[in-house]
């Protein structure tokens, strides 16, 4: 998630524009994926693409773990969006599937509201 960069760039003393930058560049990546993604979407590829979007997720995040410095943390966090845009898509066409995509969808954007405020 694009807070996370706050408190990393903190330590390694990047500029507020740096942070905001970088933490810009992940909301424009996974905003980018999840466009890509509404045009290639079916109910036979869900599975998969939300597996795929919260493995590189996993992946960027052991990748920004180990960033030293703000251009290896930027290169990082964009395939980090990429990959919250892709699960996100794929996560959104699965709630439409079901027969209350409104009450499915309210409670995804709770859960995504609680885990925002606890990270």
């Amino acid at each position: 998630m694009p807070m996370w960069v706050g408190p990393v760039g903190a330590q390694m003393s990047l500029s507020a524009f740096a942070v905001g930058a970088i933490a810009s560049a992940e909301i424009g990546a996974a905003t980018l994926a999840s466009l890509v993604t509404s045009r290639i979407v079916t109910a036979a590829r869900i599975q998969w693409g939300a597996a795929l979007g919260l493995v590189l997720i996993g992946l960027a995040n052991l990748w920004s773990a180990a960033a030293q410095g703000p251009v290896a943390l930027l290169s990082a966090r964009l395939p980090a969006g990429t990959g919250e845009g892709l699960a996100m898509a794929f996560a959104d066409a699965s709630i439409v599937t079901t027969a209350t995509p409104d009450r499915y969808f309210a409670w995804s954007q709770i859960g995504l509201g609680v885990l925002g405020l606890a990270l």
